[in-house]
């Protein structure tokens, strides 16, 4: 999902966040945020949300900035990091957006 710049506006005014994961990115791996921006080598969020007049679930992943944005303007918790090397966190996604 585009949330570029000004699409981000449409974004926080028509959908809801359900959950929101932090995933390390390992072997020197890069991936393209839905914000734009440089390439995140670091690690990412994905965030699933739904349109209010639609339940088809949508993803937006983001690096670490643009997911405090998300976080704060939905008054979430950032989510801890997953690390498929470590257990003691299997299931290190919220689920406490603001009803």
């Amino acid at each position: 999902m585009n949330i570029h710049g000004s699409k981000r506006n449409d974004f926080y005014q028509n959908y809801q966040v359900l959950d929101c994961l932090c995933i390390k990115i390992y072997d020197n791996t890069s991936i393209s945020g839905d914000a734009g921006g440089r390439p995140i080598t670091d690690k990412y969020y994905v965030f699933s949300c739904n349109r209010h007049n639609d339940r088809n679930i949508q993803t937006v992943i983001c690096g670490k900035a643009v997911a405090k944005e998300i976080c704060n303007r939905y008054n979430l918790s950032m989510p801890r990091e997953f690390n498929p090397f470590q257990n003691d966190n299997p299931m290190p996604a919220i689920n406490n957006h603001a009803q």
